[in-house]
Order: structure tokens, then C-alpha cells, then sequence
């Protein structure tokens, strides 16, 4: 009925604001992309921030609020807790006449405009009530969101109305604020446990904060649920794998979008529509608070359901009923909310019932076969899970080369090819790069298309901004779900993104956003430079007939500045004598894999290497030799890597540096025994070598797992120190930090 409805109107599409695609607004949009296919209507969304932040950065981000041009739309979703969260219903109520459209409110209630929430206090009362009087716990902490949002304030008042109520309370300084960020949150539980360990609990907002609370908590010593018990809310897919799986409140995120869609499509279509629509959210018990998994206590309470083991019984006589039992088992597989092991645990369940019954031995050979089959259909726990992993790693090797990439272009031409390989390797099958004709303070009222996968229309004919595409291209945005970004920095807008997201949760949408407007920056600037000295050059041309000697002199001058800006763009990241990467290069790499890591949890290594015996090898064959040892050395070093995101660069003098991300100790060592054979095997004479007859390098590895505490000088100072080591036991040979002996007195090694 609402495809019928809005069949009627053109265009047929729904705006949708918000202020950052993280997880929770990414389940969001699968309601509310679910709602809307139904109804045959596309949607864009527009991603800023929230209003009236405190960053330039953040506040220029806004700005692409203003490029939604109501009439192109037949309604709009906002997603208001989070994007209005520091301003109050007035204000926000004043932004939103902006848009004189239909409208839903998500997870913030407002006048005249109706609203989808969850309610959270049922929800916490029911997780406090299990970890008061189901685990008897008492002393608590709680770790609060962001200031001034709603959702969260809601949730603190009622663990701390619960506690209230049965005469508890949690101290001021136990009230935390981890503004629902992982880090955050562990910041703020490790300042605590400085100087408080006397509680037993910590509840957190949201899984994020909970996720980092029990990292903060392992890497201090205690155990989750031993020590502390730690819980969440939300129910984030990673909530069920994480060790230990958290128990957390389940907010029915999808649910809340796909009915925030509907909401909006039966508001369109003229019907009466509630003014506010509350969802329930429900408890998840598990291993994080104490409680036996839910599986277990499924199983405890329920046994096995009725109809499985009618089947399963029935299915000892004969094929017909085995098959009959096979899918009743699959219809469960998939409506049972029990993981891998819960659901083995119903079978042997099962199987522990069969035998209690009297039966032959025929029938109890089929029925263990049957078991057999059954177990094998249990599908494995979630992929969301590894998929996760899999997309952020192929987004890191995406940044180790395109990214560095696009931020070194000085023409438009060169920039707008390397835009289009980019978002192929980021497999966005659709996608639109518009730019302003000039970058400005605000959005300019036309763009043209810099880059784009559509066909219909030719780059650089400008169209109205916020039309978003060109008029042969506007059909696109009839189909399909696309989000809109702004390209800019704190300063100045550059232009738009339009993409569909690839069909993968972990898609870091910022970093895309990030790179796009950090190249197009350097490409400004470029142009800018490039624009001063034509100017130079003009002023210098209309001096021609009265300043003849000053004209050679400037052009003679703009010759050598503009060679030297040439080599110093060659050298801001190359050494001018190997051709590799220089140390201003090897430092920025290892800063943005250091943080990459950290965030993947993967360890990384670095190998320092240093030509043996070098300074009498000039000494004796002269420096003209030694550059081309040098030479030699750098282009053998550059073999040695196992893939395209090892990193080799000179580190200074005859030192030279090897970054191998995502490699654990034993792949640095395979590295540095692969480039020591490939050295030697170079026979490069060195009479003067105290080791061997010809030249040799010394290796120094070392291997870490980058936390927030920890900096990438700390890999640095232990590959130097297994360096030393292995200069000052021999030369010719590698050494690693881990391999380092203890201190004498049983402490940690130096560094």
C-alpha cells in the first residue's frame, strides 16, 4: 500500500540526517532500508555532525545539512538523540523548519513531530534487578555517555533510581563519563583504579564503553566476571563473541529503524500516525556479569522443546522420519538464538533423553548417525565477526597505498584518476565525486562532477549543489541508498561524496571522507601555488620592455624555485641517493599502521639494519663507492618484504628500517634471515670487513601489539637495542628484542 501511495509523488526518495555511521546507526539503516525496499523508495543520507559542536572541523562538517533541498524529497528521518544532543528542543525545533517536509524523530521525543524510541529504563531495571538480587552484587560503578544525551541520561537514571529504591547508591566519583567511546571508557576506569578498587561491577551505556572497560580491566590483571563484572547495553554483534561474551541490554535497533520508516511512508500517504511509538529493549544474560550462559539456562529451564524430541524419537524407525526430524532440527538451527555450542548442547540433550527409553540396537545406531548429521548442520558462530576483521584489514592495505597516494597529487587530472581506483578497491560499485568551482567558506550553489562509476553524464559541466547530481544522473538517486558527505577541512568546502555504502558493516565511511578531502586539500594548495606563480609571471611579462635585466633575473629566480619545489616534492618522502623512503616518510607510515594496529589489535614489527664495518669501507674504496653500496644495499632491502604493505625506507647514514605490519616475531625473524642470505649474496668486496670478506649487514627486530599506552618509539628503542646486540656478538647476524636476556635483577628488559 505505500508503494501504491507514493507511486503518486515524485521524487520518490526520503532524506535522512544524521551525525556519524557508527554501529548503532548503521543498524539503523538496515531498517530503514528494509521498510523503504518494500515500499519501492530510495533514501540519501546526509552525514554530519551534531549541531553546535565545539571543533571547526566538526562545524564545517555541518554545513551539509544545508545542500537538502526539501522539495526533492517526500519526507525526512532524523536521527535526533545524537545529532541534537547539546541543544534543546527550541533550537532543534528551528533547525528542522529548515525542511518543511514530513518528518520522524528517532530516540528523542520532540513537539508535533512523531518519534520511534526504545525505552531504556525497563530494560536497565531489568539488568540491574539480575545483577542486584540474581548475582548479589552491591558496589557499582557507572560509565555514562556523552553530556546532554538523552538516551544516556534516561539509562543512568535508572540504575541509579533502581539502587535507590533498594537503598543503594553509587558514589559521585563512580560516576564516569566514556562519551560512548571504547578508549574513553578505558581511560576513565583505569583514573579510577588508581585510587578505588572496592566495587564489583561496572555498568556501562553502551557495549563500546563495556568492550574497552574489560580491555582496561585485563591489562590491569583482573578478571571479567572473577574480579569485576562488567555490562552493557545494546547488543552489538560483537557483544556474543567477545571474551567474555557481555552480558547487555538489547535494543531493537533494526526494529526501531524499520519502524521509524514506516512511520514516515504512512505520514506521507495521509494516514494518522501515533506521536510517539516505544519499543521494548530486553536483557541478554551472559558470561560478563557471572550468569551461566544463555544457553545453559535455556536449556536448564526448558530442557529440550517438545516437538525436536517427538521427532527425534520418532526418527529411530525408519529414513522417512529421520528426514523428517533433519529439517524440524534446521527449522530450529535458524529461530533458535543459542550460539554454536548451545545448540550441540540441545542435541546431546536430546540423545541423553533417547537413551533413557527402551530401544534396539538398530535404533540406536541410527539415532547416534543422526546426531552426527545434526551437529555438522550447526552453522559456525556469526561471520559479522570475522567478515569485521577481514573488511578493516582490507581497508588498512587499501590506506598503505592508495590513501598515501591521493594526498600527493599537484593536478587535477592526476588526482581524478587515482579517485576513481580508489573507490573500486573499496568496492563501491556506485559513487559520485562533485566539486565547487571554488573552494570557500560555505558549500558553493554549483558543483561538476570530478569522478564518478555512473554513466549518463560528462564531468565538469556544473548543475546546482544541492541537486546533488547532474540532471541526466538524477534518475540514480531514485534507486538504491545513498549517503552524502562533505569534502572539507576546518576551513574551507571543497565539494561532495555521494556513494552506496558497500553491503559490509565495518566500512570505515570517515576514513574514505578523511582521505578524499585531505587530497583534495593538497591539490588546492598546489593549485594555489601554482596560481601565485602565474602571477608572478605575468607581472614579470608586462615589465618586459623597461626591465629587461630584472625580467631575466626573476625568471632565472622562478626557474630555480620551481625545480626546487619539484625536488623537494620528490624528497618530502624519498631519499635523494637510493630512491627509497626517507625517515619523514618511514616516521608517518609507522604512525598511521601504529594506530591501525591498535584498533585491530594485530601485532606489528620493525627491523633495523645497519651495514657492517661501513665507515672503513669509505675509508678504503672512497664515498663514491660507498654511495653506490648504498645503492646496492637499499634496492636488495627493498626485495626482502613479503607483500606490498611491508614498508623499507633509510633510516639515516648506513642505517636502514623495515616495517612489517600485521607480523608477529617469527615472520620478522623469517624477514631478517631472507635479508641478511640476499646481502651476502650480493659478493660485494670489502677487504677492510672484520667479519667477512665482503660487505654484511647486522639486523635488529622487534615485535609489539600496540595499546593506547604505548607509542611507536617503543618499537623503535627495542629493534635499536636487539641492533646493538647483535653489532656487539658479531656483526653478520640478526637479533630480536624478545631474544634480549633479562636484567640481572629479573626485571623487564632495558627500553
Amino acid at each position: 500500500m505505500h508503494n501504491l501511495q507514493l507511486g503518486l509523488l515524485e521524487p520518490r526518495r526520503v532524506a535522512i540526517l544524521v551525525d556519524f555511521l557508527y554501529d548503532y546507526q548503521l543498524q539503523l539503516q538496515h531498517g530503514y532500508h528494509e521498510a523503504l525496499n518494500a515500499a519501492g523508495v530510495s533514501s540519501v543520507t546526509f552525514v554530519g555532525r551534531h549541531l553546535e559542536p565545539e571543533t571547526p572541523l566538526y562545524q564545517k562538517a555541518n554545513d551539509v545539512y544545508d545542500l537538502l533541498d526539501p522539495e526533492r524529497y517526500v519526507g525526512m528521518i532524523v536521527s535526533a538523540a545524537s545529532i541534537a544532543r547539546q541543544v534543546g528542543d527550541g533550537a532543534f525545533l528551528d533547525f528542522l523548519r529548515r525542511f518543511p517536509l514530513p518528518k520522524v524523530a528517532v530516540s528523542r521525543a520532540l513537539p508535533g513531530i512523531p518519534s520511534v524510541r526504545v525505552d531504556p529504563v525497563r530494560g536497565m531495571t531489568e539488568l540491574m534487578a539480575h545483577l542486584v538480587h540474581g548475582q548479589g552484587l552491591k558496589r557499582f560503578v557507572f560509565m555514562g555517555g556523552m553530556a546532554g544525551n538523552e538516551e544516556g541520561q534516561l539509562r543512568r537514571d535508572a540504575v541509579i533510581d533502581y539502587l535507590s529504591a533498594h537503598g543503594m547508591s553509587i558514589p559521585p566519583h563512580r560516576i564516569l563519563t566514556g562519551d560512548f567511546f571504547g578508549p574513553k571508557a578505558a581511560q576513565e576506569i583505569t583514573k579510577l583504579l588508581e585510587h578505588d578498587r572496592d566495587f564489583e561491577a561496572v555498568v556501562c551505556a553502551n557495549d563500546e564503553m563495556a568492550f574497552g572497560v574489560i580491555d582496561a580491566l585485563t591489562r590491569l590483571g583482573l578478571h571479567v566476571p572473577e574480579d569485576v563484572a562488567v555490562v552493557g547495553f545494546d547488543d552489538v554483534d560483537e557483544a556474543r563473541h567477545s571474551s567474555p561474551p557481555l552480558t547487555t541490554v538489547a535494543q531493537p535497533t533494526r526494529e526501531k529503524g524499520r519502524v521509524a520508516a514506516e512511520l514516515l511512508l504512512d505520514l506521507t500517504a495521509g494516514w494518522d500516525v501515533p506521536d510517539e511509538v516505544v519499543l521494548a529493549a530486553t536483557l541478554k544474560k551472559r558470561k560478563s556479569c557471572g550468569a551461566l550462559p544463555e544457553w545453559i539456562v535455556k536449556t536448564c529451564e526448558v530442557q529440550v522443546e517438545q516437538e525436536l524430541l517427538s521427532a527425534f524419537l520418532l526418527a529411530a524407525k525408519d529414513q522417512v522420519n529421520a528426514k523428517a526430524f533433519l529439517e524440524c532440527w534446521r527449522k530450529q538451527v535458524r529461530q533458535l538464538d543459542y550460539d554454536q555450542a548451545g545448540l550441540a548442547a540441545i542435541m546431546l540433550g536430546l540423545r541423553a533423553h533417547a537413551t533413557t527409553l527402551p530401544q534396539s540396537a538398530m535404533q540406536a545406531s541410527r539415532l547416534a548417525s543422526l546426531l552426527m548429521v545434526a551437529l555438522r548442520m550447526i552453522a559456525p558462530p556469526d561471520p559479522g565477526h570475522s567478515s569485521a576483521q577481514q573488511a578493516l584489514s582490507r581497508n588498512n592495505q587499501v590506506s598503505s597505498q592508495l590513501e598515501l597516494s591521493l594526498s600527493s597529487h599537484d593536478t587535477l587530472e592526476t588526482f581524478q584518476a587515482e579517485v576513481g581506483k580508489y573507490m573500486r578497491s573499496l568496492d563501491v560499485d556506485r559513487y559520485a565525486v562533485a566539486l565547487f568551482k571554488e573552494a570557500g567558506s560555505q558549500p558553493a550553489s554549483t558543483a561538476s562532477l570530478l569522478s564518478t562509476s555512473l554513466n549518463g553524464a560528462a564531468p565538469g559541466k556544473a548543475y546546482p549543489s544541492r541537486q546533488l547530481l547532474p540532471e541526466a544522473l538524477l534518475h540514480e538517486l531514485n534507486r538504491g541508498h545513498w549517503l552524502v558527505l562533505p569534502l572539507h577541512t576546518a576551513d574551507l568546502h571543497f565539494g561532495i561524496l555521494l556513494f552506496e555504502k558497500p553491503p559490509v558493516d565495518h566500512f570505515n565511511v570517515e576514513q574514505v571522507r578523511y582521505t578524499l578531502s585531505a587530497g583534495l586539500h593538497h591539490l588546492h594548495s598546489a593549485q594555489q601555488q601554482h596560481r601565485y606563480t602565474q602571477q608572478l609571471e605575468e607581472e614579470v611579462r608586462e615589465r618586459t620592455q623597461e626591465l629587461q635585466d630584472e625580467i631575466a633575473v626573476r625568471l632565472r629566480a622562478e626557474n630555480i624555485l620551481r625545480s626546487l619545489n619539484q625536488e623537494l616534492s620528490v624528497s618530502a618522502s624519498t631519499d635523494a641517493l637510493t630512491g627509497i623512503f626517507n625517515r619523514a616518510a618511514f616516521t608517518s607510515y609507522l604512525q598511521r599502521e601504529w594506530a591501525n594496529h591498535q584498533l585491530a589489535r594485530r601485532p606489528i614489527s620493525l627491523l633495523l639494519c645497519d651495514i657492517d664495518f661501513f665507515k672503513q669501507y669509505n675509508d678504503y674504496y672512497g664515498h663514491l663507492a660507498g654511495d653506490e653500496c648504498l645503492k646496492e644495499i637499499a634496492r636488495t632491502l627493498s626485495t626482502c618484504g613479503r607483500n606490498r604493505s611491508d614498508f623499507t625506507a633509510r633510516y639515516g647514514g648506513e642505517e636502514f628500517v623495515m616495517i612489517l605490519p600485521g607480523t608477529d616475531a617469527t615472520g620478522a625473524d623469517f624477514v631478517a634471515q631472507r635479508l641478511l642470505t640476499r646481502v651476502r649474496e650480493l659478493e660485494l668486496p670489502h677487504e677492510k670487513s672484520g667479519v667477512a670478506p665482503h660487505i654484511t649487514v647486522s639486523v635488529g627486530a622487534a615485535t609489539l601489539t600496540p595499546t593506547i599506552q604505548t607509542a611507536p618509539e617503543v618499537l623503535i628503542g627495542r629493534a635499536d637495542q636487539a641492533l646493538y646486540r647483535a653489532k656487539r656478538t658479531g656483526r653478520n647476524q640478526s637479533s630480536s628484542w624478545e631474544s634480549l636476556p633479562e636484567t640481572p635483577s629479573g626485571g623487564v628488559k632495558p627500553g
